[in-house]
């Protein structure tokens, strides 16, 4: 009895266990659009964060030049306390003496120094004036550096958007092919039957049930060989897209698209004005022409404008 329990129960969990084997199996994956397989690049894709923070990089280097338009300041101090108190006496009439004045001093004089804290204090103000005309063409040059960056970003973002679309269309083809060599299958599979209950019945040759075979076994080879690719570049888009590489998607079948006509003189302008490659060429060249600036300011001699403001604690001396 117990022994049929055991069985009954391990029975029931194998079936559990097969059915949600099964549901998992045929659960089907999200389908993934193109736009929000561009949307999800330009956010997680790495080499697209990697140029947006050199933007931000080229704009805290701006922001640093700017600075040296400002003034400076700096202050120092310094202190100090004798480690021993000094004492020494002068003796009487070392100065000398004098008709009518007498000794000088009168008397055996004390001087002794105490021990106090010594300390001086000095604050300085410092404006640059003819370093503003070479500040200046600095500011110019980090201003084109992150205007380089930002069409940096834009030339990443769309080859991004390139590839995107190229794995999309290529898992899509891949899909349509995969499907198609599905429904071959199953048609090779039915006509396998036939043609077996036909050389059965002695009413086909045995070639022509070998020759089945053989093109079922090509199909499924390829059927394979297929789901390989598909795996393949599905997990190359998720690699461009910044997610984990098992992430499970399918992507929709797209239409063919539809013919649109274009201007050619106007196609050519607009790319010779949106280009990433053209502008960063004009930034480079603009560039050039604000460094030749910046060499022929080093002629100009340094002035600065100081200002200092002292304040110091001396030493006090006792006499008796």
């Amino acid at each position: 009895m117990n022994v049929f329990r055991i069985f009954l129960t391990g029975s029931v969990w194998l079936l559990l266990a097969a059915g949600n084997d099964a549901r998992a199996q045929t659960a089907p994956s999200p389908v993934l659009t193109i736009d929000d397989a561009v949307a999800t690049a330009m956010k997680g894709n790495r080499r697209v964060q990697s140029s947006a923070l050199e933007v931000s990089r080229a704009g805290e280097g701006t922001a640093a030049v700017k600075t040296g338009r400002l003034p400076q300041f700096q202050f120092y101090f310094l202190g100090g306390e004798a480690l021993n108190s000094i004492n020494f006496t002068i003796p009487q009439g070392t100065l000398g003496t004098y008709p009518g004045i007498g000794p000088i001093p009168g008397h055996n004089a004390k001087i002794s120094t105490p021990q106090n804290f010594t300390g001086l204090g000095l604050g300085q103000a410092t404006q640059p004036l003819s370093q503003l005309w070479k500040i200046h063409p600095a500011v110019l040059e980090s201003k084109i550096g992150e205007d380089l960056a930002q069409e940096n970003l834009r030339q990443q973002r769309q080859d991004t958007a390139h590839s995107i679309r190229d794995f999309y269309y290529q898992i899509a083809q891949t899909q349509t092919q995969i499907a198609s060599a599905e429904a071959n299958v199953k048609y090779l599979v039915d006509l396998q039957a036939e043609t077996d209950r036909n050389l059965a019945e002695q009413t086909a040759l045995k070639g022509d049930s070998l020759a089945v075979k053989a093109k079922l076994s090509q199909q499924r080879y390829q059927l394979l060989t297929l789901r390989d690719s598909l795996e393949s570049q599905k997990e190359s888009l998720n690699q461009l897209l910044g997610r984990d590489l098992d992430t499970a998607f399918s992507v929709e079948t797209q239409p063919a698209p539809a013919g649109v006509e274009f201007d050619i003189a106007a196609a050519r302008q607009e790319a010779l004005t949106q280009r990433p490659e053209i502008r960063e060429a004009r930034l480079q060249t603009k560039k050039a022409e604000v460094e030749v600036r910046r060499q022929r300011a080093e002629y100009i001699p340094d002035f600065w404008n100081q200002r200092y403001t002292p304040s110091a604690r001396r030493m006090r001396c006792s006499v008796s």
